[in-house]
C-alpha cells in the first residue's frame, strides 16, 4: 500500500507541475466543458451534466485556471488507482493489485484521461467504482450494496450515456452465472437510485426535444462511408496507441481465462 501511495502522490506532484508550467492551453472539448460550469443546467445538447458540475466545483476551489480545470482528472485517477489497488488485494492477491493499480499509468489512454478533463474521466472513475460494486454486491447479495451499485452506476450515466448499459450487463450476467440472486429482490433495488439520478437528465431531454439522445443516435448510426479495412486499421491503430501494444495482447488471453472461471466471468 505505501508504494501504491508513494507511486501515485508522485504522478500528481508531477501532472501538477506539468500543468503549472508547461505551455498546453485547453483542447477545445475541455474549453467547451469549463464554459458549461458557467451556465449550470440539468443536461446539455451533448453530453450529461457531471463534466460541468465538477468543474463548477473546481472553479470554486481553484478560480479560472487551467489547474482549477484539470485538477479534477488528476484527482479521480489518484483515487482510482488507490481504490483498485483495494479491491484487487481483496478479491486476488497484493501483485494482482499492484499491477491492477499501476500498469494503467503507463498507457497513453489512461495517461491522457489523468490530465484532460473530458467526460471521459468521470466516466472511466464511476463506471470503475461500479464495477466493483457489483461484484461485491453478486457475491454478497445486500440491499445496501445493490443500492451503492444502482448510485454509482447513475453518477456514471450523468458522466456519458454508454453507463446506460452497466446495470443491463449486470442483470445479463446474473442470469447467466447468479439466477440464485436474481430470484431475490435485492438486485432490483439497483434500479432505483440509478433511475432517480437519471430523471433530470431526460426531464431536460424532453424540454429540448430530446436533442442529446438525437444526438448521440446520430453518432452512433451515421456513417460518411462504407465499412472498409482501411477504416479498420486505423481503428486498431488507434486503440494499440491508447491501450498499447502489451495490453491488447494479454486482454484475448485473459478473455479465454475468464471464460473458465465464474469468478472471472465477472469482469469481461
Amino acid at each position: 500500500m505505501k508504494f501504491v501511495l508513494a507511486f501515485n502522490l508522485t504522478l500528481v506532484v508531477f501532472r501538477i507541475l506539468y500543468v503549472l508550467y508547461y505551455p498546453l492551453d485547453l483542447v477545445p472539448e475541455e474549453a467547451q466543458y469549463w464554459d458549461w460550469s458557467r451556465h449550470l443546467d440539468l443536461s446539455y445538447y451533448s453530453k450529461p451534466p457531471m463534466v460541468a458540475y465538477l468543474n463548477f466545483i473546481a472553479g470554486k476551489l481553484f478560480g479560472v485556471s487551467e489547474l482549477a480545470v484539470r485538477i479534477t482528472p488528476i484527482f479521480l485517477s489518484f483515487l482510482l488507482s488507490v481504490v483498485t489497488y483495494l479491491f484487487a488485494k481483496r478479491v486476488f492477491d497484493e501483485r494482482t493489485a499492484l499491477v491492477a493499480s499501476t500498469l494503467p499509468h503507463f498507457t497513453v489512454g489512461f495517461a491522457i484521461n489523468s490530465l484532460l478533463m473530458t467526460t471521459d474521466a468521470p466516466f472511466v472513475f464511476f463506471w470503475s467504482l461500479s464495477v466493483m460494486s457489483l461484484y461485491f454486491a453478486f457475491e454478497k447479495n445486500t440491499a445496501k450494496l445493490w443500492i451503492l451499485s444502482g448510485f454509482l452506476s447513475g453518477l456514471a450515466f450523468l458522466s456519458k450515456y454508454p453507463a446506460v448499459f452497466l446495470l443491463p450487463s449486470a442483470l445479463v450476467y446474473g442470469f447467466f452465472y447468479k439466477r440464485q440472486v436474481l430470484k431475490s429482490p435485492n438486485p432490483y433495488l439497483s434500479l432505483l437510485p440509478a433511475f432517480l439520478l437519471s430523471l433530470p437528465v431526460f426531464y431536460w431531454n424532453v424540454k429540448h426535444d430530446f436533442v442529446s439522445f438525437k444526438h448521440v443516435s446520430t453518432l452512433a448510426t451515421k456513417s460518411s462511408s462504407p465499412p472498409n479495412f482501411g477504416s479498420f486499421f486505423e481503428f486498431l491503430g488507434g486503440q494499440l496507441l491508447l491501450l498499447s501494444v502489451f495490453s491488447l495482447l494479454v486482454l484475448p488471453y485473459a478473455w479465454l481465462k475468464s471464460l473458465k472461471q465464474e469468478r472471472l466471468a465477472f469482469f469481461t
